[in-house]
Formats: C-alpha cells, sequence, structure tokens
C-alpha cells in the first residue's frame, strides 16, 4: 500500500469522513470548509491531532466574491444554488446565504508546496464546482500531482454550473486516471467516485498526445513546405518581376544620369554663354558709352569744325579782300610809283633846267657882282619845295 504524504479535503463540511482519512495515515491532513459554522466544527474534531489542519476559505476554480447558500440539510451547503436537490429533497429550503471571497483552488494547492516526488490525495466535495475546479488544477499543472482523486457527486448534475458524475469520469479517464470505485453507502444520490492515477495510461496519452502533436506538426510542416513552396514561386516571380523592374530602373537611371550629364553640360555651356553675353553686354555697354562719348566728341569736333570753317572762310574772305585790296594798292603804287618816277624825271630835267639856267644867270652874276652868288646848298633847299609843289599838283 502506497503511503499517502498529503491528504486534501475540499468541502469537509462537518468532519463526518476525517477517521477514514486518518485511517489510511497519512503524514498530513488539510481540511478546508467555506461555512464558517461547519468550520467551527472541524476544529473542535481536530483538536489534539497534529497531523490536521483546519482552514475556513471558500475555495473554487476562479477566485473572486461568491454567495454562500445555506440548507435545512444538512451537509447541502455550497456556493452554487442547489437546483435539482427539490426533485430528490422536496422539502428542502434555502436557511440563509453569506457573502465570501473565494480563493481559486490553483492558488490554494500551489500554496501547499506538495512534493512532485511523494503520492498526495484529493478530495473534492465542491458541489457544481467539481468539473470547473479539476480543469483548473490541469492547467495549472497541478492535477497529476496527485496519486487519488474522490468525487462527491451525483449521476445527474444537482448543482446549477454542476456536471454529472459520468461526465466527471470521462474527462478524468483522458487525462489518465482510472475509476476504481463508486462508494454509494453513505449517500445513494450523492456517491463518491475515487480515482487512481494510472501511469502507464498517462504515459500513454502523452505519447499519444506527443504522435498526435507529431502528425500535426508534420500536417503543419506539409503545409508549411507547400506554403513555402508556393511563397518560393511567388517570390521568384516576384524577383524576376523586381529583377526586370530593377533593370528597367537602371536603364532609366542611366538615362536619366546621361540627361543630367547633358543638362550638366548644357547648364555649364549656358552658364557659359551667359557669362559670356554678360561680359559681351558688359563691353556694348562700355562700347555704346565709348560710342557716346565719340558721338559727343566727334560732334564737338563737328562744331569746332563748321566754327573753323566759318572762321576760315571769314579768313579766305578777308584775304581775298586783302588781296584785292593788296591788287588795287600794288596797281595804286604802280601807277603812283610809274607817275613819281615821272615826275622825278620832269622834276629832276626841271631842276636840271632850272640849275642850268642859275648858272647861267650866276655866271652872269657873278661876273656882275659876287654877293648874289647863290650856294648849292641853297640851292638843295628849294628842292623839296618843288616835290611838294608837284605832289600836290599831282593829287
Amino acid at each position: 500500500m502506497t503511503t499517502i504524504d498529503t491528504l486534501i479535503h475540499l468541502g469537509a463540511g462537518s468532519g463526518q469522513d476525517l477517521q477514514e482519512h486518518l485511517a489510511l495515515q497519512p503524514r498530513q491532513v488539510i481540511l478546508v470548509e467555506a461555512d464558517p459554522e461547519l468550520a467551527q466544527q472541524l476544529q473542535m474534531k481536530a483538536q489534539g491531532l497534529e497531523q490536521v489542519s483546519v482552514r475556513n476559505l471558500a475555495a473554487a476554480a476562479t477566485p473572486g466574491p461568491v454567495t454562500f447558500f445555506r440548507y435545512n440539510l444538512p451537509g447541502a451547503g455550497a456556493i452554487h444554488p442547489a437546483a435539482a436537490l427539490n426533485d430528490l429533497f422536496p422539502g428542502i429550503r434555502e436557511r440563509d446565504a453569506i457573502q465570501l471571497s473565494a480563493i481559486g483552488i490553483c492558488e490554494l494547492i500551489a500554496s501547499l508546496g506538495l512534493s512532485a516526488d511523494a503520492d498526495h490525495a484529493l478530495v473534492l466535495e465542491l458541489a457544481g464546482e467539481e468539473l470547473a475546479s479539476l480543469k483548473a488544477l490541469l492547467n495549472c499543472d497541478l492535477l497529476h500531482v496527485f496519486g487519488s482523486v474522490s468525487v462527491f457527486c451525483g449521476r445527474q448534475p444537482l448543482y446549477e454550473n454542476g456536471a454529472s458524475g459520468q461526465m466527471i469520469s470521462d474527462w478524468l479517464e483522458d487525462q489518465g486516471f482510472a475509476l476504481v470505485e463508486r462508494d454509494e453507502t453513505e449517500d445513494p444520490d450523492r456517491p463518491r467516485w475515487s480515482y487512481k492515477r494510472n501511469p502507464l495510461k498517462i504515459e500513454c496519452r502523452a505519447l499519444e498526445a506527443q504522435l498526435e502533436q507529431s502528425k500535426r506538426n508534420k500536417d503543419d510542416i506539409a503545409t508549411d513546405r507547400d506554403q513555402q513552396a508556393k511563397l518560393a514561386a511567388e517570390r521568384q516571380a516576384r524577383i524576376e518581376e523586381l529583377t526586370t523592374a530593377l533593370n528597367a530602373a537602371k536603364a532609366e537611371t542611366q538615362k536619366q544620369s546621361q540627361r543630367a550629364s547633358d543638362r550638366d553640360q548644357q547648364a555649364k555651356l549656358a552658364a557659359e554663354r551667359q557669362a559670356r553675353i554678360e561680359e559681351l553686354s558688359d563691353s556694348l555697354s562700355a562700347l555704346q558709352r565709348d560710342n557716346a562719348m565719340l558721338l559727343r566728341m566727334q560732334a564737338l569736333r563737328d562744331a569746332d569744325l563748321k566754327d573753323l570753317q566759318g572762321r576760315y572762310a571769314e579768313v579766305v574772305d578777308q584775304k581775298d579782300r586783302q588781296t584785292k585790296l593788296i591788287t588795287q594798292l600794288t596797281e595804286r603804287l604802280t601807277v603812283a610809283s610809274s607817275y613819281l618816277q615821272q615826275l622825278n624825271l620832269d622834276q629832276l630835267e626841271a631842276a636840271q633846267t632850272d640849275l642850268s639856267s642859275q648858272e647861267g644867270t650866276t655866271t652872269e652874276s657873278q661876273s656882275k657882282s659876287p654877293a648874289h652868288k647863290e650856294s648849292p646848298e641853297a640851292l638843295k633847299g628849294a628842292r623839296p619845295t618843288s616835290k611838294r609843289t608837284n605832289r600836290n599838283r599831282t593829287q
């Protein structure tokens, strides 16, 4: 017989099963009861039993506030209403209801620190919460720490949200627990279903699960392979499409680069042309300024030339008048010169004649009287008088 390390009874009631639990000689017994009145009775029964501990807690699949219903039928209290008990016990009545805060079954079991190498026993007497609590233990990997599981439930659900004994048996069998006993001695309508963990069945279930998982993995791999092949084909097509697009883009880029190079060259030429235009514009402006200056200078020269031409004409005219005057004067001077020469000749001849006459007279006078003889200077002084007389006469 396997020694039980820890026996946990959830919903222990007033402790009617305590002696049976102690007969199994477990290392420790943990009794959990939600009803404060029944928990107090459990405390009284557990006095002096060092291996027995009592906890006044409402255990449920999920933690949270719950309502504990009390009935006039002993041991019928639960956190779910007794829906089908009316058919079995027509006189059943709800005595009162108290508000409690339930602890999650996973949290409760985990807090006990059960060893995975030891054998533990679980007794579930949570009306309407049996299957939900077992599923919660499976989800948190605490169900298989128990070598034996006992569940108090009816062949048909007796409480709201409850499950039948057969439903629980089928589910536990799927999880590797075999039904070893259905005890109806205490209450035929709510028997005790006892299960033992079957390691071989659990291992078989695990292998079946692994095999099923392998099949699913194989199918998934085949599906993934097909999808990968499809994706590879799509990617190859996409690669070819992108390659074509890339080549086209490269060609277009080269064209654009060439165009850009041409544009750069054109821009450079345009810049050079613009610089040349600006240079020529500056040169043209300078030439226009120089031309304007030259035109102004030419106008000044033309004005000076015109003035000089006018002056030259005046000078030429004056020269012509002077030449004409000179000619006239020359003619007059020539005439005057001729006349003067003639006059001089005439005066000379007259003078000579007079001289001759005077000489004759002088001779005669000298011969008569020396006092009346005239000197040559006196004769010279008489000539100018004759010249002025002749000039006046000519004029």
